[in-house]
């Protein structure tokens, strides 16, 4: 009987190991695939950017949880396009035009963060579970982009916030697809 049992946790403790080896190494693997996604959606939207005059880029990602994923950019003239993908209340394409005052309370809030003097990335390729949030601001006729995903400064979430209420107070029209 000891035998039996002894053998019996043998295999669990083997199956275990194994298991635990192979869902590490798919982990790694999507951490490069989401890394690269990462970099692949930072060079889309910087090509978004060039094509008119932008205001804002503003893009939340995926994680392996119920994260809001979308994207918005917003022009200097106030117009907005944002796109909702996946846990938010919006999902699709919809636009709005943004008053002076709404853009103040970003830049404001930008400015007093520091923003145009942050990293341009924080990130930790080991952590796998969070989302990226991208932001891009448009000072002097130049788009400072910042990408934060693991352990970027406190203030970004005071301006993720700030932008987070400027977009739930606009009247946002569904676009034709």
């Amino acid at each position: 009987m000891r035998i039996i049992k002894f053998v019996v946790i043998l295999c669990c403790a083997v199956f275990t190991l194994f298991a635990c080896g192979k869902k590490k190494e798919a982990v790694v693997t999507v951490a490069d695939e989401e890394l690269e996604s990462i970099s692949a959606k930072e060079d889309s939207l910087a090509t978004l950017a060039a094509q008119k005059d932008t205001f804002l880029i503003y893009h939340r990602g995926a994680c392996y949880g119920m994260c809001p994923i979308f994207d918005l950019v917003v022009y200097m003239d106030g117009s907005a396009v944002y796109e909702g993908k996946n846990f938010v209340d919006l999902i699709g394409f919809y636009q709005t035009k943004m008053d002076a005052t709404a853009l103040q309370k970003i830049t404001d809030q930008a400015n007093a963060i520091g923003y145009f003097g942050l990293e341009e990335k924080y990130d930790n390729p080991s952590v796998t579970d969070l989302p990226t949030t991208r932001t891009g601001i448009a000072k002097d006729g130049k788009l400072k982009m910042v990408a934060n995903r693991y352990k970027g400064p406190g203030g970004l979430r005071m301006l993720y916030e700030t932008i987070d209420k400027v977009i739930a107070a606009q009247k946002w029209e569904a676009m034709g697809k």
